[in-house]
């Protein structure tokens, strides 16, 4: 056993070349009878000197070296498979340069993609400067619609003032009670009678109505945007008006409900909950107003999209605006993805360097396929000290020995893929 690490392996430039190789094809007999003899496999190679040594892990390091040693030189050795892992090499090589020449040609067009995006930048931005010294143009259908929506959302202005006015009237400040429904939504009294009570008391059943209409012109602003969170806030505002008409509906009916207890037209006992669903008068409240407030909000919104549409000349600006931003974007996402082709030319020159400098090579070794013959030999190596009975421990030493050695000797890196059976 007269094998150690600087013996059997050291740099790769003391590694057999062609002209210290036997002639190729020329059997050589077994140096001693720890080489692997003809025909026999590595494992049944690694069960065997694992016999001869009991299973000393002193010993397999250089057997180790030894497996490394015999598997090169059958590579170095065997013409066929040189010839096959050049041809490999230089097909790679033809492979990276096609795909060189592919990411050539799209980057050639992402450029002249870039070229027409801004000659269509250009003929925007004259037509844009056109339109704006031109007179203005008339939208007949837009200015119908405005007019329109303007003689409907005037009233329902009205309408929800008054609705909302004197629902807060009744619902937090008229002390003298509720007899019906249709009083307390519509009670032309609300504005003198608020003012008599208190300044105060006037100006915040004043603001009260302003802040639903607040939420309603939101709306517009709100169907305005992109992405989902429109519909998030949309939502959101709707059902904060919704709560703010239960709670009136609710103030409300508990007045109406007590003035009918005072008059003994119903039996006495709180207004709950369950007492509102089933009163007729909650819901006409509720219906009242956040029916109207939507129907506000939706004319609104079309009000102000008709508005913004009356002159065709802004309307033409706004689309080139859009498409002159749109044409910058995708001006941004060409030279972004140029940058990337030209990443992917550098890698590919890295590739095509390597390889030509593993065709410079007299000999082109598969590490891959020399670590697979070093863990055939192990295998069979492990699978003995299992028969001679070697404890767990001497097991765990002997594996974690192969994996220092077999880390240490070959590459991460392979020369091809080629994988001929040599065992």
């Amino acid at each position: 056993m007269a094998f150690s690490l600087k013996t059997l392996f050291t740099s790769k430039k003391a590694q057999p070349t062609p002209a210290t190789l036997p002639v190729v094809g020329q059997q050589q007999p077994p140096v001693n009878a720890n080489d692997r003899r003809q025909g026999e496999t590595y494992q049944n190679w690694g069960m065997r000197m694992c016999a001869t040594v009991g299973g000393s892990n002193f010993a397999l390091v250089p057997m180790l070296q030894k497996a490394y040693q015999d598997e090169y030189n059958a590579q170095a050795q065997n013409v066929q498979l040189q010839q096959q892992t050049r041809a490999n090499l230089q097909a790679q090589v033809e492979q990276e340069k096609n795909n060189k020449q592919l990411l050539q040609q799209q980057i050639e067009q992402a450029n002249q993609k870039i070229n027409d995006n801004n000659t269509a930048i250009d003929r925007a931005k004259e037509a844009i400067n056109r339109l704006k010294e031109e007179k203005e143009t008339k939208n007949k259908d837009e200015w119908v619609k405005f007019w329109i929506a303007l003689a409907i959302l005037i009233p329902l202005t009205f309408y929800l003032l008054l609705f909302y006015s004197s629902t807060f009237f009744s619902a937090f400040i008229d002390g003298s009670g509720v007899s019906d429904a249709t009083k307390a939504m519509f009670n032309p009294q609300a504005f003198s009678k608020t003012w008599d009570k208190s300044v105060v008391s006037f100006l915040l059943m004043i603001c009260f109505p302003i802040i639903f209409m607040g939420l309603g012109f939101n709306l517009h602003y709100f169907l305005k945007e992109n992405g989902k969170a429109k519909y998030v806030k949309t939502l959101a505002v709707l059902c904060v008006t919704f709560i703010f008409d239960c709670i009136l509906a609710y103030k409300i009916g508990e007045k109406i409900h007590d003035a009918m207890v005072l008059n003994a037209l119903v039996q006495d006992g709180p207004y709950t909950i369950s007492l509102a669903i089933r009163d007729i008068s909650f819901w006409a409240v509720i219906f009242c107003g956040f029916v109207s407030y939507i129907i506000w909000g939706l004319v609104f919104n079309q009000l102000m999209e008709a508005y913004s549409k009356l002159d065709l000349n802004k309307v033409r600006i706004l689309q080139l605006s859009t498409e002159i931003d749109d044409l910058k974007a995708d001006n941004g996402k060409q030279q972004q993805n140029i940058a990337n082709y030209q990443a992917q030319q550098t890698a590919i020159d890295n590739a095509i360097t390597t390889l030509m400098a593993q065709l410079a090579n007299t000999v082109n070794i598969d590490y891959g396929l020399i670590r697979q013959s070093m863990t055939n030999f192990f295998t069979g190596w492990i699978t003995q000290m299992g028969v001679l009975g070697c404890s767990q421990q001497a097991q765990a030493t002997a594996n974690a020995t192969f994996n220092n050695t077999v880390n240490t000797l070959t590459p991460n890196n392979k020369v091809n893929t080629l994988t001929p059976n040599n065992n």
